[in-house]
């Protein structure tokens, strides 16, 4: 009889599937990441795949015992020569909110539930329900961009991967028909923001000159730029109003009357034309935040550079070179080919609360060694740039985005109906069309 010793990786998630795509999984190392990583590590070992477990494997991972013992020529052990103890890896302290997470996870799995639930009634020729394949919530700490909570749906359990995970339970989770619960929607799903985008559409509108933050715009409910007309959702009219009430009321052709005069100035040639693409690129749109957790997607800020390469591409879907007024007017309002992920939407409403710091998302509050006299790596906060930000453009916004859940018909009235009078909001609501 022999003895034979198999390493078999152990791995606990005491929370279950709660912010699994925050801690990310494990997996056996592939033939690519054994000729990444040299000698360290061995084919049948565990590496992390995705999330923490992969952005901070080198901490997590410490170094296993060694043993050398002396054999005879039947292989027989004789003596143990030398013996090295396993030392564990770091402890990583996450800045999430653990109870924060649970409320965000639930209440955004409870949500999806009800809306497909629901009758589309913009599907006209029979009864459906919406699809509602799945959504994110992020929640930040404007003050040092410190990450609170950070939601995904669908989402996994992460402890199916520690032993090898079933080649069925694979296909589950990467069947389209699942809407894909591996994918961290919060940092590498893409959509056009919608009105949401209106805070951009503003800074640039103020810091062009075509408007100040006390102008006001008859809203008649549509605007005709060149030959087409663009209406606002359920061809509303607002009348005349101001930058605030634009916000609150979320009035489209406020900004499709923003995005059209710059597009004027695109036109002669003049730098401030760019206002709406420049300001989105200061405020983190159209590159990666650096969360460090991978796969993070980039989002877009078209311009006419984006169009004419496109065209080039695929002339078909994009039979214009050229960047139309249309392409101006849509971009304003969060439309078009403008894509962001739901970070950086948030990253750049905090640079806006917190007077202009736009910060890189952090996850990790401090990283603990494990060897004895090591010091505690303490995260700090990571400030990418200073926005310039007008102080009076800054509180006529504020009070639009107040507006927003405490008018009579701001946008969100009906979603904070709830929320006891001592605690103060503000938000902006955005619908897109796809």
């Amino acid at each position: 009889a022999g003895v034979d010793a198999i390493p078999l990786p152990v791995r606990r998630y005491p929370n279950g599937t709660l912010a699994a795509h925050i801690v990310g999984y494990v997996g056996e190392i592939n033939d690519e990441e054994l000729a990444d990583l040299g000698g360290d590590y061995q084919l049948g070992e565990s590496i992390g795949k995705s999330g923490i477990e992969y952005a901070y494997e080198s901490n997590l991972r410490g170094t296993p015992s060694k043993r050398s013992v002396e054999i005879d020529v039947k292989g027989r052990v004789l003596r143990e020569v030398r013996y090295q103890a396993p030392i564990p890896g770091d402890d990583i302290v996450l800045t999430i909110d653990i109870n924060l997470q649970k409320v965000a996870e639930d209440s955004l799995a409870k949500q999806i539930e009800i809306t497909r639930s629901q009758q589309d009634l913009t599907d006209k020729s029979k009864f459906s329900t919406y699809k509602a394949p799945g959504g994110s919530v992020t929640v930040i700490d404007p003050n040092n961009g410190f990450v609170r909570a950070l939601a995904s749906y669908p989402t996994f359990d992460p402890s199916a991967f520690v032993e090898g995970i079933p080649t069925p339970i694979w296909k589950q989770l990467n069947d389209p028909e699942n809407a894909f619960p591996l994918n961290n929607r919060a940092v590498q799903g893409l959509y056009a923001p919608g009105s949401t985008f209106k805070m951009i559409t503003s800074i640039a509108g103020i810091k062009s000159g075509i408007i100040t933050p006390y102008s006001t715009f008859n809203d008649t409910g549509s605007l005709k730029v060149s030959d087409t007309v663009f209406k606002n959702a359920a061809n509303k009219e607002n009348g005349l109003i101001s930058l605030s009430r634009a916000l609150t009321v979320s009035s489209d052709t406020y900004f499709y009357n923003i995005g059209s005069k710059l597009w004027s100035l695109q036109y002669k040639n003049k730098a401030e034309g760019d206002a709406i693409q420049d300001t989105a690129r200061e405020f983190g749109f159209g590159t990666p935040t650096g969360i460090p957790i991978g796969n993070e997607s980039k989002g877009r800020i078209p311009d006419e550079d984006w169009k004419k390469k496109v065209h080039e591409e695929n002339p078909d879907a994009f039979p214009y070179a050229q960047w139309l007024p249309g392409d101006n007017v849509n971009t304003s309002v969060g439309q078009g080919d403008t894509l962001v992920t739901p970070i950086q939407l948030a990253m750049a409403y905090g640079a806006f609360v917190n007077g202009g710091k736009l910060y890189q998302p952090q996850l990790v509050a401090e990283i603990r060694p494990s060897g004895k006299g090591q010091k505690d790596t303490i995260s700090k906060p990571n400030l990418k740039r200073s926005i310039k930000l007008d102080s009076t453009a800054i509180s006529v916004m504020k009070q639009g985005f107040a507006g927003v859940v405490s008018a009579e018909d701001g946008t969100a009235k009906s979603a904070f109906t709830s929320l006891p009078s001592s605690i103060s909001a503000a938000g902006k609501t955005g619908t897109a069309e796809v």
